[in-house]
C-alpha cells in the first residue's frame, strides 16, 4: 500500500467482523499480527495456516468486551515490529498482565513501557501452556539494538577493569605496611587500612562485574551491586575519619608519634629537647595532612567528575583520562603514603620482600 513505511514492513487491511450492524456501538481496533486464518506457532516464526479462532477480550471503560459480542471490529492486519518481538504470558508471568483497549491500545501494568500503540505491538491466537484451550496474546516489539561501540567506548571499556585490577595489589601493599607495623598502627594507620579493604573489595566486585556482566546470574549480580554500594559508601565514611583525625592532631597543642597528646612536663625541662619535640611534631602533622588534602581531592574531585560524566553527558573521550585516574586510586594511595614518606617507604623495604623494596623505590639498605 502507499503511504505506508517501507522500513517498517507494515501492512494495514481492514476487515469488518460483524453482527447485526448497530450505529451505536462503539468500533474498536484490534491489531492482529498474521491474517485471519493463520497464527504464529512462536514468537520468532513466520504465520502458517491455522484453525485457532482469534478472540480477543477488549476493555472498554470498566466494561469487558467478548469477541463474541455484536459488534463491529477494525481488525489491523500486519506485523509492525522492525526488530524481534516478545510474547506477553499471564499464565507462566503475573508480570505480564495486560488489557486490550478499544482505541487499539494495549496497557501493561507491570511493563517498563506500560502504553503501547497499534505500532509497537500486534495480537494472535495461542495454544495455553497446558494445550486445552486458545487464548490471544500480544506479541511486544523489541526496542532496537544498541549501536556498535565507538574506538573510545571500546578503549573506556577495556582500561576501566584493567585500571581496577591494577589498584588491587598496590592497595593491599598498602594494608600490608600499614596494618604489618606496629609503628604505623596509629590512628591514621588502622583507618586508612579499613579505607583500603574497603576500596579493595568495591573494585573486585566491579571490576568482575565490568568483565563478566553478562555471564552472571540475576542473583549474582544483586549481590554484587549491593557489596560494590556498601563497599564505596564506607570508602567515605573512612575518609572522613582520616580527615577528623588529621583535625584533631593539627588542634592539639602537643602530640606524640601516634597522636596522643602528651603533658608538658614529660618534654623535659630543658628548651632544645622541646624545640626538637616541636619541630618533629610540625614535620608530621604537615604530612599527614598533606596526605589527607591529597587523598581527599584524589577520591572527592575524581568522584564529582563522575557525577558531572554522568548527568552532564557528552562525547566519552572527555572523560577517558578522569575514569581512569578514577581506577588507579590504590596506584596514588600507595604512592601518597608509602613511596612519598621516607621512613615508612623504607620500613617496608627493609621488612618486606625485595619486590616490596623495588616499588618503594628504597635499597634494602640500613
Amino acid at each position: 500500500m502507499k503511504g505506508v513505511s517501507s522500513t517498517l514492513m507494515f501492512s494495514l487491511v481492514v476487515l469488518t467482523v460483524a453482527g447485526p450492524l448497530v450505529r451505536s456501538q462503539e468500533v474498536c481496533v484490534v491489531p492482529k499480527c498474521c491474517p485471519i486464518g493463520q497464527s504464529y506457532p512462536g514468537p520468532r516464526k513466520s504465520c502458517q495456516n491455522s484453525s485457532l479462532q482469534f478472540e480477543p477480550d477488549i476493555l472498554n471503560g470498566s466494561e469487558v468486551i467478548e469477541s463474541s459480542d455484536s459488534r463491529v471490529l477494525n481488525i489491523i492486519v500486519g506485523n509492525p515490529c522492525q526488530y524481534e518481538k516478545f510474547r506477553l504470558e499471564p499464565d507462566q508471568n503475573s508480570d505480564d498482565e495486560f488489557y486490550i483497549l478499544c482505541n487499539g491500545s494495549l496497557f501493561a501494568p507491570f511493563q517498563s513501557n506500560q502504553m503501547y500503540k497499534t505500532s509497537h505491538y500486534c495480537l494472535d491466537s495461542f495454544l495455553s501452556s497446558d494445550g486445552k484451550r486458545v487464548v490471544t496474546l500480544p506479541l511486544l516489539c523489541s526496542p532496537p539494538p544498541p549501536p556498535p561501540p565507538t574506538i573510545f567506548e571500546r578503549i573506556a571499556m577495556a582500561t576501566y577493569p584493567v585500571g581496577l585490577l591494577i589498584s588491587v595489589p598496590f592497595l593491599i601493599l598498602t594494608i600490608m605496611v600499614y596494618g604489618g607495623f606496629p609503628e604505623l598502627r596509629d590512628t591514621q594507620g588502622k583507618s586508612l587500612c579499613c579505607h583500603c579493604v574497603c576500596l579493595t573489595v568495591a573494585y573486585l566486585t566491579l571490576a568482575i562485574v565490568m568483565l563478566m556482566g553478562n555471564s552472571l546470574s540475576q542473583t549474582v549480580c544483586i549481590t554484587l551491586a549491593f557489596v560494590i554500594q556498601f563497599s564505596f559508601v564506607s570508602c567515605f565514611f573512612w575518609l572522613n575519619i582520616l580527615c577528623i583525625d588529621t583535625w584533631w592532631r593539627l588542634t592539639s597543642k602537643f602530640g606524640d608519634s601516634s597522636g596522643q597528646p602528651r603533658e608538658e612536663e614529660e618534654l623535659g625541662t630543658e628548651q632544645e629537647t622541646e624545640s626538637l619535640f616541636l619541630q618533629k611534631q610540625g614535620h608530621r602533622r604537615i604530612e599527614m595532612f598533606t596526605q589527607s588534602v591529597i587523598l581527599f581531592l584524589v577520591m572527592g574531585l575524581n568522584w564529582v567528575l563522575e557525577l558531572l560524566s554522568y548527568f552532564i553527558g557528552g562525547p566519552i573521550e572527555i572523560w577517558i583520562l578522569t575514569d581512569t585516574l578514577n581506577s588507579l586510586q590504590g596506584v596514588i594511595i600507595y604512592f601518597v603514603f608509602i613511596v612519598r614518606v621516607p621512613r615508612v617507604s623504607h620500613l617496608a623495604s627493609s621488612r618486606l620482600v625485595p619486590t616490596c623494596s623495588f616499588l618503594c623505590g628504597q635499597s634494602n639498605k640500613e
